[in-house]
């Protein structure tokens, strides 16, 4: 039997907290290397390691002491920190194709391996939680309350970092705090305290700067593989990784394409990818806007009224605000979920969009759109929808409605493509 002191609750805290973490980033990770619903496989692997870890304990029944019980706490968190590292770089060599999964024998052992890879670290993290529980099972009350706290913190943090830093730097943080946990359990802050923020902070710019520079493989499936070299812009958020990427001159095809008759006028752009996958285009603004004309989705500006008010559901690269625009909306409400996409619109690629964000008539708002169509905003002539019914949207059945109104909104004419 043990007694849970104060550092030993401390250390519990930041053990919980780089879990979350952890989970939270690898779910980045999963959904730019596979696709988005493969990120709950994150999931099942934290409450398989931890129940591993519960049974290991279960059959092993070692009695240690108090002093003893420190020494393997610090060396379960320990394992976690090293095994967390070492898991995010196989797993980024792990170069698994999501659509062959069960179909063929070598991916789908691959796939499997991924699987067991990921579950190693929170084995370790499992055995230090589940062992400070029977150990001190006399103040389970307080040390559950260290670890649904420590976890609710690193959940609120995780964010933040991602946003800001990114997946890998949000790993690195999360050895980080391992690491300080792994030593405040070793007993050696009572004499040391300076001297383990320091271990841990270099900790963090280590595992942070080598994870940042190892490139995480994009699925076979995605139209971004292959032209990692073409990107010139990468931004992490909660909502996947950013990647604008440079394309020669071409003739734009999308919703359906370009009439073939003007296959030999070609267009400037960028490409916005989202997890290496929904691309969306930045046209630069000088470009002769005939080719908006010629797409299969202006159609609906042909048929609906005259200068209509618009309102777009995924604006992306903006490329359906400026044929809003051109086909002589008067009014447009852009909507983007992503706001690293709102952000990159509005600054990094404002003088390629000639402004178009600036505009008074446009007006780009990071929301949601189904939630945004329930609210108070008026009507609307024209309700433009496209790309929203991607693969991983479909598994889910989060596919949104192809005729979503406002309770304000007089009737409309929807137009949507995929």
């Amino acid at each position: 039997m043990m007694i849970a002191t104060r550092p030993v609750h401390l250390g519990l805290f930041l053990l919980s907290s780089a879990v979350l973490m952890l989970e939270v980033a690898l779910t980045r990770v999963f959904s730019l290397m596979l696709y988005g619903h493969y990120a709950f496989l994150i999931i099942s692997s934290a409450v398989l390691g931890f129940g591993a870890a519960g049974s290991w304990l279960a059959v092993e029944r070692t009695e240690r002491g108090g002093e003893q019980s420190r020494r393997y706490l610090s060396a379960c968190t320990s394992l976690f920190a090293l095994s967390l590292v070492l898991a995010v770089l196989a797993v980024t060599r792990l170069d698994v194709a999501p659509t062959r999964v069960f179909r063929d024998g070598p991916e789908t052992l691959k796939f499997l391996a991924l699987y067991a890879v990921t579950l190693v670290p929170f084995f370790f993290a499992g055995l230090a939680v589940c062992h400070l529980l029977s150990a001190a099972c006399g103040q389970v009350n307080t040390i559950y309350f260290a670890d649904l706290s420590g976890a609710g913190a690193g959940a609120l943090i995780a964010p933040l970092l991602l946003n800001r830093l990114g997946a890998p730097v949000t790993i690195g943080f999360s050895c980080s705090l391992a690491v300080l946990a792994a030593w405040i359990f070793a007993g050696v802050e009572k004499t040391r305290p300076l001297q383990g923020s320091m271990v841990a902070a270099a900790v963090f710019l280590a595992v942070g700067t080598l994870l940042d520079a190892v490139p995480i493989p994009v699925a076979a499936s995605k139209p971004m593989r292959g032209l990692e070299e073409a990107v010139e812009l990468s931004r992490w958020s909660l909502h996947g990784r950013i990647d604008v990427m440079r394309s020669e001159p071409s003739p734009l095809s999308f919703g359906s394409g370009v009439n073939e008759r003007h296959f030999d006028r070609p267009v400037e752009y960028r490409v916005l990818f989202v997890d290496g996958s929904n691309p969306s285009r930045l046209v630069r603004h000088n470009a002769d806007p005939w080719f908006l004309r010629h797409l299969l989705t202006a159609g609906a500006y042909a048929v609906g009224a005259q200068r209509p008010r618009v309102v777009i559901v995924g604006s992306g690269g903006g490329i359906d605000t400026m044929m809003a625009i051109e086909l002589g909306a008067s009014d447009v409400t852009a909507l983007e979920i992503n706001p690293v996409t709102v952000d990159i619109v509005r600054n990094e690629f404002r003088d390629y969009l000639g402004g178009l964000f600036d505009r008074p008539d446009v007006h780009l708002l990071t929301r949601e759109g189904r939630h945004f169509m329930t609210l108070d905003v008026g009507e609307f002539d024209l309700i433009r929808l496209t790309g929203v019914d991607t693969a991983a949207a479909r598994r889910s059945a989060r596919t949104p409605s192809t005729t979503p109104t406002s309770t304000r909104s007089k009737p409309c004419a929807t137009t949507g493509t995929g």
